[in-house]
């Protein structure tokens, strides 16, 4: 049988190293108690032969190199045993290896003189090998496409390479995606614009209406209310008093009054489409008139009085034909100024907002329910109904239906699922007299002196956003940037304000690291 070495190690058992002496730490150790500090010593494991051989093995590595006579590391073997002037704790019992210094060998223990041994590290890789700085750009961007947009921001601090990387627009028409999303009518407003500036740019815009903040100018006063506002991306227009007023964009004060269309004896509704302005005129409003914004001057009229009674409402299709509403509905050829279908009368109200997609016509009279035609036959294809008071409006966009009512809710209809209700909006106090629908985002205005924001997506539509206003709303329209809202006045709201800077320790160390890196002075101007 043969004899086990006392030195042997067991694949459970382990070699201790301990540290009496805080004053002579070693260089790879740390302590900060000042107490005995334990490092685990991972030595392999040999097959002793025999307890000779073993000892000699141990012999050969602990070999004397010092005398006693002066102060010396000393490696001693013994059991771990608590003082005896002291309480100690009870400890395992085993082996362990002591380095301590000591001014003479013990006489009771076998002691041998050694040099340090060396403390066992883990293999930690080398900062000089390959990093992901030295990889080629291609190769690079592949890898930070996996990043979400806040993380390429921060990486834009860590240093230029990265920064460069980190706004390449490889990475950012992914990512433009759900940009665009909030936003499908934000258009790059400054000169070689960078994706990445213009996703930001959006998800700002999207933290001010969420976040309520935006700088607003009244454009004007008139006696009678602002009952239609129409924004498009170079114009605003408005109905006044006895004119539509027409606004341009881009100027110093964002609108500039620039003409007004009169219109006798009053303005009682107007569409505007690709640079031109549809609206009904004369006594009777029977007369249809087109106006080009652009020359300043009238291009087509025609007669309309095929309608019985006046006409309440008009909607551009396309370039080629619109529609118009009095008891009846009219679709018109705008060329040849002929009409090509005339949906017959209702026993009770005249038309008061009207929308086409395909060729499906929607049509709501001054009632509780919306009408669905076919432009190919004009007949009635179904009836909507489910509100309890007055509809105002109607809306189609793609895939959504809304319509709002004097009874404070708006309804969210499916055309996929054979136009059923998806959805009851509720939280405005008073009737909904106005709104916009633009894809995933639906804009009301009710008297309540409230404008919300509804956010379409997903199985439950909810109200992200709510702007106050000072008067009730009567009529609005609005993009990414802006919200013009008309009652008895017509403000506009911009929501392209800067975020208000807190002045905290965190913005300070922003700001250093903006003028050590040389930075550009909005790199944190689009945290969103």
């Amino acid at each position: 049988m043969e004899a086990t070495s006392p030195f042997e190690r067991s694949p459970s058992s382990e070699w201790l190293l301990k540290q009496q002496d805080d004053s002579d730490t070693c260089s790879d150790s740390h302590s900060t108690d000042g107490k005995r500090q334990i490092l685990l010593l991972n030595l392999p494991s040999a097959t002793p032969t025999s307890t000779s051989s073993s000892s000699s093995t141990l012999t050969t590595l602990l070999s004397s190199s010092s005398s006693s006579s002066t102060p010396t590391n000393t490696l001693s073997l013994s059991r771990s045993t608590p003082p005896p002037t002291t309480r100690a704790k009870k400890k395992r019992k085993g082996l362990s290896l002591s380095l301590r210094r000591s001014t003479s060998p013990r006489s009771s223990r076998a002691a041998i003189s050694t040099p340090p041994l060396p403390l066992y590290r883990p293999s930690i890789p080398s900062a000089r090998g390959p990093s992901l700085l030295s990889l080629p750009l291609e190769l690079l961007l592949t890898i930070l496409a996996a990043c979400t947009p806040h993380d390429l921001l921060v990486l834009r601090l860590v240093c230029g390479h990265l920064a460069t990387a980190a706004h390449q627009d490889f990475l950012w028409r992914t990512k433009m995606d759900e940009a665009m999303r909030y936003y499908a009518h934000r258009k790059s407003s400054r000169e070689n614009e960078t994706l990445w500036a213009l996703y930001w740019d959006c998800r700002r815009l999207h933290s001010n209406w969420v976040g309520g903040r935006y700088s607003s100018s009244v454009l004007g006063g008139y006696y009678a209310p602002v009952k239609h506002v129409k924004l498009a991306t170079d114009v605003l227009l408005s109905s006044g008093d006895g004119s539509i007023q027409i606004w341009k964009r881009g100027g110093e004060n964002d609108f500039e009054p620039n003409k007004s269309v009169v219109v006798s004896p009053a303005v009682k509704c107007f569409d505007y489409n690709n640079g031109f302005l549809f609206y009904p005129s004369d006594n009777n409003w029977n007369t249809m008139k087109v106006y080009d914004v652009k020359n300043d001057c009238h291009v087509a009229e025609w007669d309309a009085s095929a309608h019985q009674g006046s006409i309440d409402v008009v909607h551009v299709h396309d370039e080629s034909s619109l529609i118009t509403g009095a008891c009846d509905a009219i679709l018109w050829d705008i060329e040849t100024k002929t009409a090509l279908l005339t949906l017959q009368p209702q026993r009770r109200g005249t038309v008061n907002s009207i929308q086409r997609h395909d060729n499906t016509i929607a049509l709501s009279h001054k009632g509780k329910k919306v009408r669905m035609y076919d432009v190919r036959s004009g007949n009635r294809l179904l009836t909507l109904t489910g509100h309890s008071h007055l509809i105002h409006s109607v809306q189609w966009d793609g895939d959504v239906v809304a319509t709002c009512s004097k009874d404070q809710t708006i309804r969210i209809w499916d055309p996929r699922m054979n136009f059923n209700c998806r959805a009851v909006l509720k939280g405005h106090t008073g009737s909904v007299h106005a709104i916009q629908l633009d894809s995933w985002r639906l804009l009301s205005g009710s008297v309540d002196k409230t404008v919300r924001a509804w956010d379409l997506r997903g199985s439950t539509p909810t109200n992200y956003a709510t702007i106050s206003t000072s008067e009730p709303v009567l009529s609005l329209a609005a993009d990414s940037e802006k919200l013009v809202v008309g009652s008895f006045i017509l403000k506009a709201y911009d929501f392209r304000v800067q975020p208000h800077r807190r002045k905290t320790l965190l913005n300070t160390i922003f700001l250093n690291l903006k003028q050590f890196f040389c930075l550009d002075s909005d790199i944190f101007e689009f945290s969103g």
